[in-house]
């Protein structure tokens, strides 16, 4: 698999991109649709397996792991920059918060209706809690990996964007060399997520890890803080109500950042 994820991270255009995501998608929705049948469709819910509220000691994984979710935010704020008519990605009427509604809706519905279905033999994901011995599932677990190898590129898109227009290419006198290097920086940045996957165990644990160290602050804290900065003294609403937004947020950041890191780390270690 590796060669193949790497031939497709060699797609620098988006233009390029653009379809291969798209198919990707639709991948994504069909299997969607084929454990949502395995829920509804095939055996009992189990409800005696279920917790109404979990132990508040797990909230900070919770909450870890909501904020991994917004982690696309970054790739999609970089495609309004490249999109023909970027006054279409924000807005009432925008492409992004219907996107975005819908993410959340489908995220909420498999994550419920997924735990009371298999209650605690409910696995890290909703594709590793299908059956083992049925094609369909099977059909399922290959589609959804196909998905995953289309959109690769495009979450790598940014940071590659990032590391090779802000702090490698200015470096290289060569003129020659560009070409080779910058697909050595790909084939690099591919070899990281693999080695991720493979080394890297507990993947729930790590997900709400990541979500809590990083996510607190470049998605709560650090955008809060900007827009108070950009704002003060003179632009802070009625009755600074801007103010006291911005401060709730950032300290709700800083918050998650240490209750979640520390839960995530904590558990992992246990684990």
């Amino acid at each position: 698999l590796f060669i193949p994820v790497v031939l497709i991270n060699y797609i620098r255009n988006l233009k390029l991109l653009t379809p291969v995501s798209f198919t990707s998608n639709i991948l994504e929705v069909i299997a969607l649709i084929f454990c949502f049948y395995y829920i509804f469709a095939v055996g009992p819910f189990k409800y005696e397996e279920t917790n109404m509220v979990s132990s508040v000691k797990t909230w900070p994984l919770f909450v870890g792991t909501v904020l991994f979710a917004l982690e696309a935010v970054g790739v999609l704020i970089a495609l309004e920059h490249n999109m023909k008519t970027p006054q279409d990605f924000l807005g009432k009427r925008g492409i992004f918060p219907w996107c975005l509604a819908a993410v959340i809706s489908l995220y909420v519905a498999v994550g419920f209706f997924g735990y009371i279905k298999y209650g605690k033999g409910i696995e890290e994901t909703i594709i590793a809690s299908l059956p083992k011995d049925e094609w369909l599932a099977l059909t399922t677990e290959g589609i959804y990996a196909i998905a995953i190898y289309g959109t690769h590129p495009l979450q790598c898109y940014v940071s590659l964007e990032i590391l090779w227009g802000n702090y490698i290419v200015s470096h290289i006198k060569n003129e020659n060399l560009e070409c080779f290097v910058e697909y050595t920086l790909r084939t690099g940045a591919v070899l990281v997520t693999f080695l991720g996957a493979l080394l890297i165990p507990h993947v729930d644990i790590m997900i709400s890890l990541v979500g809590a160290f990083c996510l607190s602050t470049l998605g709560m804290a650090f955008p809060f803080l900007l827009e108070l900065c950009t704002l003060w003294p003179d632009e802070l609403g009625c009755c600074y109500y801007i103010l006291f937004k911005d401060i709730f947020f950032i300290l709700m950041g800083i918050a998650v950042l240490i209750l979640g890191t520390y839960v995530s780390l904590h558990t992992y270690i246990s684990s």
